[in-house]
């Protein structure tokens, strides 16, 4: 019957983490299974996940410190003339007309929540069409390529194809992409298609403990939104992007069934700012909204979520403007250029 390696368990028991081999040294391991545990501790990357886990909850004591301060320093679409507007509409319809610009979009999560057994990207949100989350997102890109064709009439409708990436996870990533074939991806090109799952990271104690699933694997789970990166660079999906010629992402939730995918103002306000990074929010109505808020804590921009914001700073008010100092609604509604993915 294998083991693990002694000098992988020497590893282990010195990283704190022998607790894991306990089934493995009372010999209850199928040879197959062992096999198969062996592999998964060997790809496993002590250092690393020690330092994520250690970042984890450094950042998590760090919102239990700290000054939080509201922006000061934003802009309004309500208060910005038309022709400023229509400005940035056209810069936006421009980028997009010379393949510069990507939709990405975060759909690693299951419908759990929703009462939905699948990808949440599949859910039925009760429109009288009976559309999909995918479906929705999809025919705003195509309506998009229209409304860029006939702004641009020197350019052929079928020479504009926005790209569109989306981020899955391992327990989703086959069949969002059987749900795209299925439907024909609801009249996109297969080839501006891009699916990339996120990847995993082991569970811990808090107290930096490896948790097993089961006697024989780790317990995992997806890496979340930030993965992005990771899973962008190691899918190829960065190269592709940068073969493709696009410079500007969109990447919004696939929680987000309003959203204005690959919205040229909202592209053309960062192209024409020249920012690296973007992001879209809408403001509070009401202090009790349960949604997190962009803001800064200790001088640095974060999204502070509603638990940590105390009913004082909930309710206070600009008296400028009659609106919410703390009002900034974080909707993961985010633009980035090519130069941030490359950083990572």
């Amino acid at each position: 019957m294998p083991h693990v390696p002694e000098e992988l368990a020497r590893k282990l028991r010195a990283a704190g983490q022998g607790h894991v081999l306990k089934f493995d040294d009372a010999d209850k391991l199928p040879s197959l299974k062992a096999q198969e545990f062996i592999k998964e501790l060997e790809t496993l990357d002590l250092e690393l996940v020690k330092s994520i886990f250690q970042a984890s909850i450094q950042a998590q004591k760090n919102t239990e410190t700290g000054t939080i301060e509201p922006l000061e320093s934003y802009d309004l679409l309500e208060q910005c003339s038309i022709q400023e507007t229509e400005r940035w509409r056209n810069l936006g319809l421009k980028s997009i007309s010379h393949g510069q610009v990507c939709a990405l979009v975060l759909s690693g999560g299951q419908g759990t929540r929703l009462d939905f057994r699948g990808p949440k990207g599949m859910y039925d949100i009760g429109l009288p069409s009976e559309k999909s989350l995918f479906q929705l997102f999809a025919e705003r890109l195509l309506a998009l390529e229209v409304l860029t064709a006939n702004k641009f009439p020197g350019i052929l409708r079928e020479e504009i194809q926005i790209p569109f990436y989306v981020l899955t996870s391992r327990m989703n990533h086959e069949t969002t992409i059987d749900f795209f074939k299925e439907h024909k991806f609801f009249g996109l090109k297969e080839s501006q298609m891009f699916f990339f799952p996120q990847g995993t990271l082991p569970c811990f104690t808090m107290d930096g403990k490896l948790i097993l699933e089961n006697a024989s694997k780790l317990a995992t789970a997806s890496d979340g939104n930030g993965g992005m990166y990771k899973a962008m660079e190691s899918s190829g999906a960065v190269k592709k992007l940068q073969a493709c010629g696009v410079k500007y992402l969109h990447v919004f939730s696939v929680d987000n069934a309003l959203c204005k995918v690959a919205d040229p103002i909202f592209m053309g306000y960062c192209i024409d700012k020249k920012a690296d990074r973007g992001n879209k929010v809408v403001w509070k109505t009401r202090p009790d909204d349960c949604v997190g808020v962009v803001a800064k804590r200790n001088g640095r921009f974060c999204v502070i979520e509603y638990s940590e914001i105390d009913r004082g700073m909930s309710e206070r008010v600009d008296s400028r403007t009659g609106k919410l100092v703390f009002g900034a609604a974080n909707i993961c509604n985010h633009f980035y250029t090519m130069y941030v993915c490359l950083q990572g």
